[in-house]
């Protein structure tokens, strides 16, 4: 009887093994590198982990923003509103500092209340931090430390926000 003998070329078997160096890479990456910690449902949820947006929140509740402060990265809170034409001006530009640079992140604070009609400067949330005008930046730093206000706070978002704007000081 007749034996067949299979044999591989040299590229096929350095495919194979490029294939295997791949798949285990993507699994070492994707599954033991991960750190994170466990929702309510048991679901990984990543430390450190930021969304592609900036987050939207308060929608005119009152809420304590510094249970939003990301550790280790500045955060830039900004307060809006959808019936201002600087806010929504700034806010694609704010989503991509918020995207492209690891260091930042930026949570919006929706000052608004639900069917309220014109900037809710009545809003609890409005209210609690005393907004003068909207937009309105506080800004937290990165490990900690006395958050920015006011001049400061709106300074620092237009610095880190003039690549976007082709802003020379």
């Amino acid at each position: 009887m007749p034996t067949f003998q299979m044999t591989a070329s040299k590229p096929v078997i350095l495919l194979g093994i490029f294939g295997s160096v791949v798949i285990l890479g993507l699994f070492l990456a994707l599954f033991l590198g991960r750190t994170g910690d466990f929702d309510e449902e048991g679901l990984m949820v990543e430390r450190g982990a930021k969304e592609a947006e900036a987050a939207h929140i308060a929608h005119g509740e009152a809420i304590n923003i510094e249970d939003y402060v990301a550790s280790g990265r500045v955060t830039i809170f900004d307060f809006t509103s959808p019936y201002c034409p600087p806010c929504r001006y700034i806010g694609p530009h704010l989503d991509s500092l918020h995207r492209d640079d690891d260091g930042v992140v930026v949570v919006k604070v929706e000052i608004n209340r639900p069917g309220v009609h014109g900037i809710d400067f009545s809003s609890p949330v409005a209210q609690k931090y005393k907004l003068p005008h909207v937009p309105y930046f506080i800004v937290y730093p990165p490990n900690g430390g006395k958050p920015l206000h006011g001049d400061k706070a709106r300074k620092f978002v237009e610095k880190r926000l003039s690549p976007y704007f082709n802003i020379t000081e």
